[in-house]
């Protein structure tokens, strides 16, 4: 269980830099290690805002990002 948080937090990175989620490293870590289950749903939710058909139709009007 040593070895999962530094892989969440690399995947917590891919992650914002492939939807465009605001955030820093620092965040992701603390998030990671003291709250893994809520880290997972808050990715979870990322991914699910992204793939809303209203939100990829604003992105492409006006460059829109993912609310926080």
């Amino acid at each position: 269980m040593t070895a999962m948080p530094p892989v969440r937090c690399y995947w917590r990175w891919r992650l914002r830099r492939k939807y465009v989620v605001k955030g820093m490293l620092i965040g992701d870590i603390i998030n990671v290690l003291f709250c893994y289950i809520c880290a997972t749903l808050q990715e979870a939710r990322e991914v699910r805002v992204y793939q809303d058909e209203l939100f990829t139709a604003m992105k492409r009007i006006d460059g829109a990002r993912l609310p926080t």
